[in-house]
């Protein structure tokens, strides 16, 4: 057991393993105080914590700094978690002394399986081994902390309206369908009869913006409309949408609707319409809502949810597929706005959509799209999880480092200037005055003791002349390690060539 440690007098390798306890230490308490914040952001450390939002390809510029940094800190604490690998790895002197008086030879200065496995301590075997497997998941950890979304889900603005909308025509809100925004599932954000009649006038403003600026929006035919906006990664570079729809079966192009002509409306149902939508006046919109799609996954894939499916005439998964319009295929675009002619909605507030004329309204042809062109959003978000993974792993490590510090002795032979210094102090026994002692000369203990009672002296005793041998480069390498390391080259040569060869081919072909 080593002398209390005290860094002002420490030198040499424990200076430096005291400094990188110290330097983990700090970054294990960074970490936890940050872990602790994200969890508080996202009220769960199995949440993830978002904390940048902007354009994808400046996102992903943040992202590769972003991990560069983190790949950089991993792998300093990675050599600080191989530094101490490699002084559990260094034997003391006694270690050596055992081991030599055994015939067995020991390895100093580099990493060395036959020490840790015939030399050390097992309190070094043990630490040695901990080391290695929390110091293997670092990048994998660090690298997993932080990520990027490339589409994390889009908000926008849905507006079904007849094509004089943009030309400055009337409009009374919500629309001639009298659907309010989000009356049932599947027709976007909801908004109830008190908010609509409270923001009447700023949600009229806001569609008078739509429609001025919409016409100088991306114009889109049926067929590309309904692949960008029913599809979940289709719109990424589109934001709000105007569809421009004619009533099925008419002829020319739609004015407007009148709320007579949609809807036969019992009396109170009429006289609370009354405020927001005029029985005999012309209305140019159809209908208009809040629109989002958020991607989530599903079985391994990327899925999607859309919250204005409903209001697109979507109403079953394989409307997505399917042609919308059986008559015309995939070219052109009807849309069923409701399902049934029972969709009433909220009734409790009084604006009943009951009397809905669904046979001739419902189904409308889409003539063409405006869409807001916007470049896609992509987010930067952290991981607790990972966060919290990481600092464990480096507690673990600075925690090692100490007891490191605290159990290694200062005999211990780290480097061969070490054992070179500590043999000329101390001669070892067993090899004492074997000048001329090489690897290939190791004797055992019993052919030493045999020879002695013959009274025969080694060789290795006495003065030996010296053969002068032609010495190759290469043979500073042991042939297994020239083997092991061509055969994994080979291996990995392999392993990337075989799945383009025809071979490869073949073999999928014959599997498939």
């Amino acid at each position: 057991m080593g002398s209390p440690f005290v860094l002002s007098r420490a030198t040499g390798w424990r200076r430096s393993a005291a400094v990188n306890t110290i330097l983990l230490a700090l970054l294990f308490a960074a970490l936890v105080t940050s872990t602790f914040f994200v969890g508080e952001q996202t009220q769960s450390f199995l949440g993830n914590y978002f904390f940048y939002m902007g354009d994808c390809d400046r996102t992903k510029i943040y992202s590769l700094v972003t991990h560069l940094a983190l790949n950089v800190v991993a792998t300093l604490v990675f050599s600080a978690a191989n530094f101490g690998m490699q002084i559990l790895n260094a034997p003391t002197r006694d270690e050596v002394d055992a081991a030599h008086a055994r015939s067995r030879s020991v390895e100093v200065g580099v990493p060395s399986l036959s020490n840790l496995f015939f030399v050390l301590s097992k309190f070094k075997v043990f630490a040695w081994l901990l080391l290695m497997v929390v110091s293997l998941p670092l990048h994998m950890l660090f690298n997993s902390a932080v990520f990027m979304t490339d589409f994390p889900g889009r908000e926008w603005n849905l507006t079904i309206a007849a094509e004089p909308f943009l030309n400055g025509a009337d409009f009374f809100i919500p629309g001639a369908s009298l659907a309010m925004p989000g009356f049932e599932e599947g027709y976007g954000r909801l908004i109830n009869a008190s908010t609509l009649l409270t923001d009447a006038s700023r949600m009229s403003l806001e569609l008078r913006a739509i429609a001025a600026t919409g016409t100088k929006w991306k114009r889109l035919d049926p067929a590309k409309c309904r692949k960008k906006y029913l599809k979940c990664h289709g719109g990424q570079n589109f934001k709000d949408l105007i569809v421009v729809v004619n009533t099925a079966g008419s002829t020319g192009t739609t004015q407007g609707w009148t709320r007579s002509q949609v809807f036969d409306l019992a009396p109170p149902a009429a006289a609370q319409w009354d405020r927001l939508v005029p029985s005999n006046s012309m209305n140019s919109l159809w209908f208009s809502t809040a629109c989002e799609m958020v991607s989530k996954p599903a079985k391994g894939t990327t899925a999607c949810t859309q919250t204005c499916a409903n209001a697109l005439g979507i109403h079953d998964e394989s409307d997505i597929t399917s042609p919308l319009n059986p008559l015309g295929g995939n070219d052109t675009w009807t849309i069923k706005f409701q399902a049934s002619p029972n969709q009433f909605g909220d009734v409790t507030t009084g604006f009943s959509r009951a009397g809905f004329k669904f046979g001739e309204f419902n189904e409308l042809d889409v003539q063409y799209c405006l869409a807001q062109e916007s470049k896609p959003v992509c987010k930067l978000g952290v991981s607790p999880l990972m966060m919290g993974l990481s600092a464990l792993c480096i507690a673990f490590i600075a925690s090692l480092l100490l007891l490191i510090l605290k159990n290694t002795t200062e005999d211990t032979l780290v480097t061969p200037g070490d054992a070179i210094s500590s043999f000329i102090t101390k001669p070892d026994p067993t090899t004492e005055n074997m000048c001329t002692l090489t690897i290939s000369d190791k004797v055992g203990p019993a052919s030493r003791l045999f020879a002695r009672k013959r009274g025969q002296t080694f060789g290795l005793e006495a003065p030996r002349e010296w053969s002068r041998r032609t010495n190759y480069k290469g043979a500073s390498v042991s042939p297994l390690s020239w083997f092991l390391t061509y055969a994994f080259q080979l291996w990995s040569l392999g392993v990337l060539i075989f799945p383009t060869s025809g071979l490869g081919r073949a073999t999928r072909k014959t599997a498939g």
